[in-house]
């Protein structure tokens, strides 16, 4: 008993350090909590939804809609990558250096270290589905693969190792694509480039349609999500360039209410790409109108969701293996779900603590000083 009391405690004291140290993003911090949210709907459908699948079958098709909290973090790095290009300034070179290590700091440890226990056979790796549905294998090759973050051009290297590493891929792809068409010099022309980007990706997806032949091909295929990155930057331009004659409050209140409709209708809806987008475009609304109210302060800004979001990108790197690991002693069921959640949150505030948080900020100061200089 005084073990446990011991760990609450440690745990306590490192959930306050990461609150302590974590950015406070004023206007926009209930993006932190929409994070968080993004971050609890992946983990819901990969820990089997807390035994709420058997309630009925709209219950079962609710756990499922999880699968889209990766469209609303492509939605708020589309912000993100707006964010720090016009309003930080940052130069090309800086920025990619700066998402890269913001990823890299926390993905890399982890990959290594599953992708060697598993490489020597002391560890049965959490996405053994994925290894046998694309027929790849644990070797050198797609350690590089992932590493480099070139897994996107090959579905045996899309998803086998830490069962999320897809949608690093996506990010980066994007932070490239997107980073180099919004230099200073083209600021001008942001939303020409925009339709240019669009047009080019509409015929890059039509023309790669043709040759896909698995559904797995096709979820994995990183341009489809170009549209959610463009979202987030429409949000970006509502709420910073664009002034609009209207109570804030109200369309802030209307913009949850719309993204909580979202989440209750889509499970009728079974077409993967409309729902994402469906999503997508709940979560601009949320970030173009979102501000101090009611209802973003008791979804968003509560203690639950922000919490999980001030940790959600090493939340959702560790997430899977927890409920590996622990699915081995407990079935799949309310138990498995709460045990794995505790373990995965303490887990992550300790990792974040230092990855995302006290090595990230040193290394961030270095890349700032380099942009400016």
């Amino acid at each position: 008993m005084w073990c446990v009391l011991r760990i609450m405690e440690w745990g306590i004291k490192l959930w306050l350090y990461v609150c302590m140290i974590a950015k406070n993003y004023n206007e926009t911090n209930f993006i932190t909590g929409l994070r968080g949210i993004a971050a609890f709907m992946v983990f819901f459908i990969h820990s089997g939804g807390g035994g709420i699948r058997n309630i009925s079958g709209y219950f079962n098709d609710l756990v499922d809609i999880g699968k889209y909290g990766v469209s609303i973090f492509f939605v708020i790095s589309g912000f993100t990558i707006f964010y720090q290009i016009f309003n930080a300034n940052y130069k090309f070179v800086s920025f990619l250096s700066l998402r890269i290590l913001r990823i890299g700091l926390a993905y890399y440890p982890i990959l290594l270290s599953v992708f060697f226990l598993a490489y020597f056979d002391i560890y049965n790796l959490t996405s053994s589905y994925w290894l046998t549905e694309t027929n790849s294998k644990i070797d050198l090759i797609n350690l590089f693969m992932h590493l480099s973050f070139l897994g996107m051009f090959d579905i045996k290297f899309a998803n086998n190792i830490l069962g999320v590493e897809w949608s690093l891929y996506v990010e980066v792809f994007f932070y490239i694509i997107m980073g180099c068409f919004l230099t200073r010099k083209t600021k001008k022309y942001i939303w020409l480039c925009a339709v240019i980007c669009m047009l080019f990706s509409g015929l890059f997806i039509l023309f790669r349609l043709m040759h896909i032949t698995s559904n797995l091909q096709f979820v994995f295929f990183p341009f489809i999500y170009g549209p959610l990155f463009l979202l987030g930057g429409l949000a970006f331009h509502v709420k910073y360039n664009v002034k609009l004659n209207i109570n804030k409050k109200k369309y802030s209140d209307a913009s949850i209410m719309l993204f909580l409709a979202c989440i209750l209708i889509t499970p009728f809806i079974k077409q993967y790409l409309l729902v994402s987008i469906l999503f997508g475009v709940a979560t601009f609304l949320v970030i173009a109108f979102g501000c101090d109210s009611k209802l973003i302060n008791l979804l968003l800004n509560n203690k639950f969701f922000s919490s999980i979001g001030k940790i959600s990108f090493s939340f959702y790197l560790i997430h899977c293996l927890i409920i590996q690991i622990v699915s081995a002693y407990i079935p799949f069921g309310y138990e498995l779900f709460i045990v794995s959640f505790v373990m995965t949150m303490l887990f992550s505030t300790v990792y974040a603590s230092y990855f995302e948080y006290k090595l990230y900020i040193k290394l961030k100061d270095s890349i700032r000083r380099f942009n400016y200089a």
